[in-house]
């Protein structure tokens, strides 16, 4: 069928006014306030910030009789990101509109005379955010690396000191990865990070992997931390025997699930550093075509950056 023709059609027919659909759009990029802070959009095609990367010390202590030295000098350099943006289209039919008058009931959103309430339309959104998010979460995660080069400018990581701090071993996930990715951050090599300043993004599989985390091996100290529970036989409330639900922080830190996130990651990530940049809000124009349709555009700008990858972690290649 030509394009528009299949959904409008299955609308019309249905005797229900409500669709169950077993379609699942990602909404995280929209929903992650608090998470994603709004950053100040700049002018131009390109979200632009300079990065001061190198600082040169020429003084300290002297004698009386010493010359002054030179002045300190301080480096930076420009990083960039093109701005996206995003399109959708949507068709309608005049006829299967006119279909749509007569007794009885169908979709209420389906085929109305107001365009938005269009089912055809409000769908069609839902997928172009879910767009949106899968491409900002793979950004984020290609962002927050310590191999490769940053931005779109290509900045070499290591000249520019902007290497996150990553454990790339392969294998299962371990209670010493993710202690070691904290303590990194913690350092001055990585900015000397809070543990209020952290929050951790993971999949879901990595958060059921760490509830699974029962005991672990430290030197000669057993961690038991993790390990089952102790019931009392004389107390009748009931058990929960899971942990899922009960993994909500490590060493304090908050744990956020990351839907369509990869699999094999996970992210430790410092407030503040990762901006969210609306940059075209979403518009709807509407086009005339040739017979009895109507065409609409959709656009949307957005971009999602860590602008500060030193200060966040990563963990790769770990067991799903």
């Amino acid at each position: 069928m030509v394009d528009g023709f299949a959904s409008t059609t299955f609308q019309i027919q249905a005797i229900e006014q409500y669709i169950r659909s077993v379609i699942y759009f990602n909404n995280w990029v929209f929903d992650a306030n608090g998470i994603l802070v709004d950053g100040e959009i700049p002018r131009g095609p390109a979200i632009k910030f300079p990065i001061e990367y190198s600082h040169t010390e020429n003084g300290g202590s002297f004698s009386y009789d010493d010359p002054m030295p030179l002045s300190d000098a301080t480096l930076g350099v420009y990083a960039s990101f093109n701005k996206d943006q995003y399109q959708k289209a949507i068709r309608t039919y005049g006829t299967l509109k006119a279909y749509n008058v007569g007794s009885g009931q169908t979709l209420a959103t389906a085929l109305g005379t107001s365009i938005g309430n269009d089912r055809e339309l409000n769908i069609t959104l839902a997928s172009m955010r879910g767009q949106i998010t899968a491409a900002a979460i793979a950004d984020l995660e290609a962002q927050i690396d310590s191999a490769g080069t940053y931005s779109d400018d290509s900045l070499t990581r290591s000249t520019y000191n902007l290497a996150s701090y990553e454990d790339t071993t392969a294998g299962a996930l371990t209670l010493n990865q993710m202690e070691d990715a904290v303590e990194a951050l913690m350092s001055t090599t990585y900015g000397q990070a809070q543990l209020s300043d952290l929050f951790w993004l993971m999949p879901i599989n990595q958060k059921t992997n760490l509830g699974r985390l029962q005991s672990a091996t430290i030197g000669s100290t057993v961690d038991t931390s993790y390990l089952g529970m102790y019931t009392d036989a004389q107390n009748p409330a009931p058990m929960d025997a899971g942990r899922l639900a009960r993994v909500q922080t490590y060493e304090g830190i908050p744990i956020y699930v990351v839907p369509g996130m990869t699999s094999t990651v996970i992210l430790l990530c410092r407030r503040g550093t990762l901006k969210r940049y609306v940059w075209r809000p979403v518009e709807i124009k509407e086009k005339d075509v040739l017979a009895d349709q109507t065409l609409l555009h959709a656009i949307m700008g957005l971009n999602v950056i860590c602008d500060m990858p030193l200060w966040n972690a990563k963990l790769s290649a770990k067991t799903a």
